[in-house]
This record gives structure tokens, sequence and C-alpha cells, in this order.
């Protein structure tokens, strides 16, 4: 007996509502207001948020009433998804160093684990790996598309309006995209990687320099599928803590951009359906 693999689903839209929720409302609010100015007062007055795909790997069994954590962040993004990737762990396997948003939960002395861990540190790197690799259960990736009716919003701007970026350097150039595809209507978008309308349809919002929102792009390497499992092993730069500039922001953003470089590949997926061209099984009903 362990935990149905199709109720993972349900409780990672949990976790990712919870990040959502506590770092993004300053950002739609004021970006969904400064959009309705420049509209005139016309059109909707709030954006909404689209999840457009979602995947799960299975590394561990969790047993019936075996305690588990999820642990989310947002990995990276583009200028039209979000990549928000969630962790199922063993309850209490891993400790933050603090709480940003609960800081009285912050404490001074390290705590039994923490101890374990620094002293593990000193150990093998490769064995911290398969340590912690032990410790999953699963690792789950989404992404989320910001809309205004048929507008995209880039994420960038929603997340320099929530106080989470600095402001672009003035000498920072903007890459060239090597993925362009047209955004979904939000009607259209689904659990699973949806259906694009044609491009004459949809639009991507963009402001002059001196605005909130710039041209985004973004620039993707060739990279494997197996980088998916590395997300979940991987730790922080060890440059030392502290403010984290925009070049700082944009080299981990890049780094999660090649990581889902080769989940984006997925969506050629619809390719595969041969509607019917072929001779079929059968058909079958769940009910008689």
């Amino acid at each position: 007996m362990h935990k149905s693999n199709s109720t993972y689903f349900a409780d990672f839209d949990i976790a990712r509502m919870h990040l959502l929720t506590r770092l993004f409302p300053p950002g739609l609010v004021t970006t969904s207001r400064d959009l309705y100015r420049e509209a005139g007062n016309t059109g909707p007055k709030r954006l909404g948020i689209y999840l457009g795909g979602v995947s799960c790997n299975f590394r561990r069994e969790i047993g019936v009433l075996q305690g588990f954590e999820m642990w989310t962040r947002v990995l990276c993004w583009d200028r039209k998804w979000v990549y928000i990737i969630t962790h199922f762990v063993k309850k209490g396997a891993f400790k933050p160093k603090g709480w940003s948003l609960q800081p009285w939960k912050n404490h001074s002395k390290p705590q039994p684990q923490e101890q374990a861990t620094a002293s593990r540190s000193n150990g093998n790197a490769e064995d911290g790996k398969t340590e912690k690799r032990h410790r999953f259960f699963a690792t789950g990736i989404a992404k989320y598309v910001c809309k205004r009716g048929r507008l995209t919003i880039p994420p960038e701007l929603i997340l320099q309006n929530s106080g989470l970026l600095p402001p672009r350097p003035q000498n920072d150039e903007p890459q060239t995209s090597t993925e362009t595809p047209p955004p979904p209507r939000p009607e259209e978008t689904t659990d699973s990687s949806s259906q694009t309308p044609p491009e004459e349809e949809d639009a991507t919002a963009t402001l002059p320099a001196s605005g909130a929102m710039a041209n985004l792009s973004l620039d993707l390497s060739s990279s494997t599928a197996d980088n998916l499992l590395s997300a979940a092993l991987h730790t922080l730069p060890t440059s030392p803590l502290g403010e984290w500039t925009w070049n700082r922001i944009e080299q981990e953003r890049q780094r999660g951009m090649k990581i889902m470089e080769a989940w984006n590949q997925t969506e050629a997926l619809d390719e595969e359906f041969t509607g019917g061209e072929e001779m079929a099984l059968g058909r079958y009903w769940d009910f008689p």
C-alpha cells in the first residue's frame, strides 16, 4: 500500500498556490492597474495566471501514513512562462537556514539534522548527492503563463513589480531568442500542454525600456532530459550569500532554462497522434 500517483498532482497544485499567492500578488495588482490605464481604462481589469503544463518524475513510493514535505520554488522563467519546481521529500530530512516570511520560526542554534548535514558536507560530494537522492519521493515541474485577455504578460514584469527583481542594468543587451511559441488563449489552457492559437490572434506585452517592462528573450543551450533530476540535486552557486544582483539572478535563470529545454520539446508529441490513420486495437469504456 502506498500513496496513489494520481494524488501527487493535486498536492502539487496546493504547494504551487501557496508559493504564487505569497510572491506574486503585489506584482499582479500593480501590473493590472498599469496596463488598464495604458489601455484607456478599457478591457479586463484583472490578470489571470493559467497552468500550461505539468509533469512529474516518481522516485520512491510514499507508504501509508508516512510523513512527507513539499518544497516548492521558482526554477526559472522566459518571456512567456514561469517554471515552478516541487520536490516531495521525507518529512524532516531537510531544514532551511531560516524563514523569510516567518521570522518567528528562525532559530539561532543549529538543529540536529543541520549539524549532521554539515558534517556530511565534508565528505565525498557524490556520496552527498546519493544520500540526498534517497530522500526524494518525486519531483514535479509546472509552467504558468500570465494573461490579460489575449495579451501575454512576461513573468519578469510581474517579478519586478512584486519587488523580487532588481532593475535590469542599462547595459544589459537582450539575447536572441531560440524559441518563440505563440501564447495560448487562457480559455484553452489545460493541465497539460495545450494547443496554441494562430500567432496573429495573440500578443506579448512590451513597454519601453524606461517603463516597467522590456522585451524579454532567452538563450537555450542543448541539454538532456536527465538534467531535470540534476535540478532536484542542485545547490546554489558557492559564491558568498548576500544580495541577489541582476547578474546573479540572470545566471541562475539561464541555468534553469537549460534544464527546461528538454522538457519543452515534449510539446512536439502532439504531432505523434495519428488520428485514426492506422488500425486501432479497440474501443473501450470505463463503465458499461
